[in-house]
């Protein structure tokens, strides 16, 4: 593949265009979200993430991510990383300079995910320019800023670490495909770097990027320098980030879920071989420059494997297996497709609609020819994501951005072959945006469903916003037991702790709080006493369980026993709280 010129501009899209029309879309979004910002607070992940980021204002060591209050005394330390603690943190600081703390609060909430979107959606154009030229990047911009509304990660109060993290593949993807200029590939390695800082979620798509420099080095010496900048600016952000945020106590403790020195080491491994094949491997043979890559590669893993062989089994090898049949197996995000057929009928297929068009967009685009090798890299992680996607259904927002350049290439392809490529780009970037295909497939499904979907376990309780919280505020502070969702917003909300809430680290209080739900009202006594619970609560709107005569529907029906005494609330109040007698 030729290598464009420093200065060329081939296949680019007006930055003027790309920033007028984002932010025409975000301002709209902010003003449409802005009065529901706190229905955001339905996600247990944005409400702990605020307690976090409150934790770091008030104080609390960089290094010691650690909540007391949550299963005390000995408390819970958090995988999630401090980068995105200092960025919404750091925006309420700016905030509180000019209003109110609580309203700079509410505004950093509403204008971080805002920002995330915008390097998204750039990155969105760039690879569609890149896979299809201008005309591909345009109709990929129509249909990215379309997607917005639709899908929940980027919308106002989304402060959780998924909107990092599709930001940061995405943009990994971007630089890699315009990586012909070394600063661009030097910065596909940083974004690499950070993205690992953020969490371990995307990496395979880091991994596909890497493996295609590495590929590239072996048939063509003209991507030797290119690869060498992405190689150690990958290795170098990885390592960074690793003593940036590594708390000193874990600095030297595998993890499965997050970055630990297990994986950063490993990252450094194969980020290094890279760099030495580049650099050294000009005289070798393709065979001798192969056979490198692949005993960096082999090395590598072998050193992940060795620091912890359990991680083998995924992000939750380290914790207790107990826990998935208790809670994780029926929380709705790691659902797959196929519990979720089970679940909601054939509506489920509304999931898989937008990758099957992409799919059909990819079966177009290989037909007329790939136009960069970078492009198979994106083919492979749309792939490797939905085959994941199949398993965790929260992979969907992965394929999802994914695939927005790729159909934006295909309507590009189908456009010139039409006699007015402007207006049959935009119809046809339109109705093959996500939010059509998801309508369509919507409205085909629910004519063919015989029976209404379930209930679900997970589903929106409605007991999330500070106001369901005012009375259990206002009560001596101790120690709160109830159902697990309700955790991350009695922190937020009160000044009490928590038994539980709905993290996998903390497996132990997940198995505590879920048995005694699950068991009779009589045999939760005991066990809560002991806990040292003060009060026991539960939200009156959330669905009974299937096992009839369990804690959990005692409490729904306000008769959990008379050891459990009463506290009077609104009547309006879905809260309800009763003390605990000894």
């Amino acid at each position: 593949m030729r290598l464009l010129p420093a200065d060329s501009a081939e296949g680019r899209l007006p930055r003027f265009e790309i920033g007028l029309l984002w932010l025409t879309v975000v301002a709209t979004l902010a003003a449409l979200f802005w009065p529901k910002l706190d229905e955001s607070f339905a996600s247990p992940d944005n409400l702990m993430r605020l307690v976090q980021v409150r934790g770091l204002l008030d104080g609390a060591p960089w290094f010691d991510p650690h909540e007391p209050r949550f299963a005390p005394p000995l408390g819970y330390d958090t995988h999630w990383s401090r980068l995105i603690d200092a960025g919404v943190g750091g925006m309420i600081l700016l905030f509180r300079t000019i209003v109110s703390p609580d309203l700079a609060e509410r505004l950093a909430r509403c204008i971080w995910p805002l920002l995330l979107s915008g390097p998204t959606v750039c990155a969105v154009a760039a690879i569609a320019s890149r896979l299809g030229g201008v005309g591909a990047g345009r109709a990929a911009l129509l249909a990215a800023l379309t997607t917005l509304p639709l899908l929940p990660i980027f919308r106002p109060g989304e402060i959780d670490h998924h909107n990092l993290q599709v930001m940061l593949a995405l943009t990994i993807v971007a630089c890699a495909m315009w990586s012909e200029r070394p600063y661009m590939a030097a910065a596909a390695g940083l974004a690499g770097g950070v993205l690992l800082s953020v969490g371990l979620e995307a990496a395979h798509i880091l991994a596909a990027v890497a493996a295609t420099f590495g590929l590239l080095i072996v048939f063509d010496p003209a991507w030797r320098r290119p690869a060498a900048e992405f190689g150690s600016t990958l290795t170098l952000s990885t390592l960074a980030g690793y003593l940036a945020l590594t708390p000193g106590a874990f600095r030297f403790a595998s993890a499965c879920d997050a970055l630990a020195v297990n994986s950063a080491v490993a990252v450094a491994v194969g980020g290094a071989g890279i760099v030495a094949v580049a650099w050294f491997g000009g005289t070798w043979t393709r065979g001798m420059r192969f056979f490198g890559l692949g005993c960096a590669g082999i090395l590598a893993l072998g050193i992940y494997v060795a620091f912890e062989p359990r991680c083998l089994h995924g992000p939750f090898g380290l914790i207790d297996r107990t826990i998935f049949s208790l809670w994780l197996d029926r929380v709705r995000e790691m659902q797959s497709v196929w519990s979720l057929l089970r679940i909601d009928g054939i509506q489920a297929l509304v999931y898989i609609a937008f990758p099957v068009a992409t799919a059909l967009s990819v079966v177009l685009l290989v037909r007329n020819g790939i136009s960069t090798p970078f492009g198979w890299a994106l083919i492979v992680a749309f792939s490797i994501s939905v085959l994941i996607m199949c398993s965790q259904i929260r992979m969907l927002f992965y394929v999802t951005w994914l695939g927005l350049p790729l159909v934006g290439a295909a309507v590009q392809l189908l456009a010139e072959r039409t006699s007015r490529p402007p207006l049959t780009r935009v119809l046809a970037a339109v109705l093959a945006s996500p939010p059509i295909v998801a309508f369509v497939a919507m409205t085909l499904t629910s004519q063919m469903a015989q029976t209404r979907a379930t209930p679900n376990e997970d589903a929106d309780d409605g007991c999330f916003r500070s106001g369901d919280y005012r009375t259990l505020a206002s009560l001596p502070v101790g120690m709160v037991f109830g159902p697990i969702d309700l955790g991350p917003a009695i922190l937020a909300h009160t000044p009490h702790s928590i038994v539980a809430a709905p993290y996998h680290r903390a497996d132990r209080a997940v198995r505590f709080n879920q048995e005694v739900m699950a068991g009779t009202s009589a045999e939760a006594r005991p066990r809560i006493i002991e806990r040292g619970a003060d009060y026991v609560v539960t939200c009156i709107v959330r669905p009974a369980t299937s096992s009839s005569g369990s804690f959990n529907d005692a409490l729904l029906a306000e008769a959990p026993g008379p050891w459990l005494v009463s506290v009077p609330t609104p009547a309006t109040d879905r809260v309800k709280i009763w003390r605990v007698v000894r």
